[in-house]
């Protein structure tokens, strides 16, 4: 269990006993905290509830994302790797598609750059099939590596999607804290004052009495 959810347990089992305890009730409604005003306190722990939850919820989804797109990025380099060996061989006498195909330049480090690099390298590769068809690469399977390439692409771009939503329902969910926390911070302090002589009652509510 996460801390916060923790935290949020604590929050309502508090605030919960503050209705439920009939002397710790009518204590709090003499400082100004009214059973409304309680009630209040529990709506904004489950909005912080809410909040954090749909921070999980965003957070999982992107994780999942990246996760699915640096799969088809390994799988997509290796096959990229494997196309260029072939057409090494396929025009080794042939050095104006060497040019063509970039085989002499090194696949990039950067992941923006080395896609651009084999989408140009698959687009003139596919008016060479035929001659790639005879080192056992069909054309299906230039296309489908092609294909693979656009998907990565839709994938990043939902995953930066999802990266902002992430972002978004962290910002959410800290709003939401930051207003729970300094609601029990004054209700702590006016059961305090209320239950002053009865330290008992301050323990019901999971408030600590320092000796």
């Amino acid at each position: 269990m996460s801390l916060i959810v923790q935290q949020l347990d604590q929050a309502d089992v508090m605030l919960t006993n503050a209705l439920n305890e009939p002397t710790i009730r009518q204590r709090l409604a003499a400082v100004g905290y009214s059973e409304a005003k309680i009630q209040l306190g529990i709506s904004t722990v489950a909005n912080a509830r809410a909040q954090a939850k749909s921070h999980q919820v965003s957070y999982t989804s992107k994780k999942l994302a990246s996760r699915q797109v640096q799969t088809e990025l390994v799988s997509l380099r290796q096959l990229l790797v494997e196309h260029r060996a072939v057409a090494r061989m396929a025009f080794r006498h042939q050095p104006e598609m060497h040019v063509t195909l970039q085989l002499d330049t090194k696949i990039s480090r950067k992941q923006s750059v080395w896609l651009d690099q084999a989408a140009d390298f698959y687009e003139s590769l596919l008016t060479q099939a035929k001659v790639m068809q005879r080192y056992d690469v069909t054309k299906d399977e230039l296309e489908q590596a092609r294909g693979q390439l656009q998907s990565i692409k839709n994938l990043r771009l939902n995953n930066l999607q999802k990266k902002g939503k992430a972002q978004h329902a962290t910002q959410q969910r800290d709003v939401a804290l930051k207003e729970l926390s300094q609601w029990l911070s004054r209700f702590k302090a006016a059961a305090r004052l209320a239950l002053a002589d009865e330290p008992q009652l301050l323990e019901v509510l999971g408030i600590v009495v320092t000796a």
